[in-house]
């Protein structure tokens, strides 16, 4: 059991990585680019940046909706990140915290895909 939780975790964390990097892109994609840092922070640094850049969404100058979505992907990605952090304090409760994780991910990508695409229409 507890070499089926590692593996989900490592697979939740990997997960959540990837997304911090399609953030960091789409970040640096915007009218007024959002510089964070690298994927080998420490996840406090990642953690601070996310917080951060959903902080300062409102100042895009951008329209309401892919506002909304830079700053629901920020607190997915946010909710994602508490939720596997979670495992460490075995706090039980694993598959629906395993299965919001995997959620918040997924509602986080799919902002992001939204924000894409509208910045790709504005080129």
């Amino acid at each position: 059991m507890s070499d089926d939780r590692d593996k989900i975790g490592a697979d939740l964390l990997a997960a959540l990585l990837l997304i911090y990097t399609e953030l960091r892109e789409v970040c640096r994609e915007l009218p007024v680019p959002i510089q964070l840092p690298g994927g080998t922070g420490q996840v406090l640094e990642l953690l601070e940046a996310v917080d951060r850049c959903f902080e300062i969404a409102e100042d895009q100058p951008i329209p309401e909706d892919a506002q909304a979505d830079l700053e629901m992907s920020c607190l997915q990605w946010l909710t994602a990140s508490d939720l596997i952090g979670l495992y460490r304090h075995d706090v039980g409760g694993y598959e629906h915290r395993d299965r919001a994780a995997e959620l918040a991910l997924l509602g986080a990508e799919m902002s992001l895909k939204n924000l894409r695409e509208w910045l790709r229409q504005q080129s």
